[in-house]
């Protein structure tokens, strides 16, 4: 097995399989310190995971390591708790503004680089917008 790859998968202890298909897996875990994460194997790779890192905007789940090996690409991400996105957009329950600010707003204050203050609505959809173009122009 790869070192680099044997690094990050020792960085982490998978607790329950989340999603599984024939094109990866996602798994919660926990790190060391007892803090829960994402895990992803991938039967991919070349995927933007270096820019996404580098991006660290507070909208996205930081990308704490990947590893390309063997055909796949290995992510140790951040767990953001709560519904899954796609989920609610299957289901045709969208967010209300509010709740859309809201999120913004609380994942805004994880980053020091992001101002404290509250911001308006506006400034969160013109944010979550910039962070989407960015990753897309990306692939």
């Amino acid at each position: 097995m790869d070192e680099a790859l044997t690094y990050l998968l020792g960085r982490f202890e998978k607790i329950r399989c989340l999603h599984k298909t024939p094109r990866g897996e996602v798994w919660l875990g926990a790190d060391a310190a007892g803090r829960p994460v994402i895990y992803k194997r991938l039967r991919r790779t070349g995927l933007p995971l270096a820019k996404l890192q580098a991006l660290a905007h507070p909208l996205w789940p930081e990308v704490y390591a990947f590893v390309e090996a063997a055909g796949e690409t290995h992510v140790l991400e951040e767990y953001v708790q709560g519904e899954p996105m796609t989920r609610r957009l299957e289901t045709g329950r969208y967010l209300t503004e509010r709740e859309a600010c809201s999120i913004a707003r609380r994942r805004s204050t994880r980053s020091a680089a992001t101002p404290r203050s509250p911001r308006s609505c506006a400034t969160c959809a013109t944010a979550a917008a910039s962070a989407w173009r960015k990753v897309s122009q990306s692939r």
